[in-house]
């Protein structure tokens, strides 16, 4: 919470590989000019061509290109193409900043809460998320990759005291995954800035978050075949 939301975001939709700029300045300066939250969205459009020959192209509601209108993100990001059904975002700067928000927040199929440990405590963290944290569709972002199983232990075992028992607690540097990005796209060709992001973008550990989303909504060894419409991002409160 407070701290992480926009990093975490940024992360997960950048393209490293891109050579579009406006790509890249659109999704940093998304939240420009904008208020409570935003929607970010990649649809999936899928048809045959001929028998047995089905072809998938990614689009968003304004074609390929990525647009920023009326609150909405359209952009075809590789991280909402990798699920078998359209996405939907929510991103949430501040859960006080609209009356609505928290209602809205538990609409939402997986609910993603941020807490930088370093600078806020668990209490303060319980007091102000606490219909949140009890939710089994809530996942638990610690924004540092530097907390060991021992730690993440130690805050489930406190947050279930305080009955909080969220889904899933796990542990993320989206900074450091940033700054991986930002080495590679600086000198695409050099070695160093290669092994730098390869090194740097898993340590970060935030793709983890992807498979863990992935496995809430039933994507993981469960057979399912009814799949939900839309994924609610939640963060920061």
């Amino acid at each position: 919470i407070w701290a992480g939301s926009h990093e975490l975001i940024t992360a997960l939709l950048e393209n490293p590989f891109t050579t579009d700029e406006t790509y890249s300045d659109i999704l940093r300066n998304r939240w420009k000019n904008q208020s409570a939250y935003l929607t970010i969205e990649c649809v999936v459009f899928m048809f045959d061509v001929a028998p047995g020959c089905l072809v998938t192209y990614i689009l968003n509601r304004h074609g390929f290109s990525t647009s920023l209108v009326n609150g909405t993100l359209a952009i075809p990001a590789s991280w909402l193409q990798q699920y078998p059904f359209p996405i939907q975002l929510t991103e949430i700067s501040s859960l006080s900043s609209h009356s609505s928000l928290p209602k809205t927040l538990l609409k939402g199929d997986v609910l993603i809460l941020l807490c930088n440990p370093l600078t806020n405590h668990l209490p303060t963290l319980i007091s102000n998320a606490q219909d949140i944290l009890h939710r089994p569709n809530t996942i638990l972002v610690l924004t540092t990759s530097s907390a060991s199983e021992h730690a993440l232990d130690h805050i489930s075992k406190e947050l279930a005291a305080a009955n909080c028992t969220p889904g899933k607690i796990l542990a993320a540097d989206p900074i450091r995954a940033l700054e991986a990005i930002s080495a590679l796209k600086s000198d695409p060709s050099s070695p160093a800035a290669i092994q730098r992001y390869q090194d740097d973008f898993i340590g970060s550990r935030i793709s983890l978050l992807g498979d863990v989303v992935a496995g809430m909504l039933g994507l993981k060894d469960s057979g399912r075949t009814s799949l939900p419409s839309s994924l609610l991002l939640a963060i920061r409160t």
